[in-house]
């Protein structure tokens, strides 16, 4: 078995993996708890951290910008995913 999805299943931590081609961020509402796995720019996150994510999310970029710094990125998801829902 994959020891990061065992620790996250041992954990009850649903992991989001930062990956172009995956669901509109805004959109996401994971439950809690979660975490958060970003990539480097060029190659994006491990196999493996890929396999073990429940999600895969990305930061629309509309006009044509390809990605975005890591750090960044970092920042933004976690903003867009740690807000509260409002009525």
């Amino acid at each position: 078995e994959d020891p990061i999805r065992s620790l996250l299943q041992a954990n009850g931590v649903h992991l989001l993996v930062a990956e172009a081609g995956g669901e509109d961020v805004a959109r996401v509402r994971p439950p809690r708890p979660w975490a958060l796995a970003i990539g480097s720019e060029a190659r994006g996150c491990r196999a493996a951290v890929v396999d073990a994510g429940e999600r895969r999310v990305e930061i629309p970029m509309p006009g044509g910008a390809e990605s975005l710094n890591a750090g960044v990125a970092g920042a933004i998801l976690l903003y867009v995913l740690g807000r509260e829902e409002t009525p």
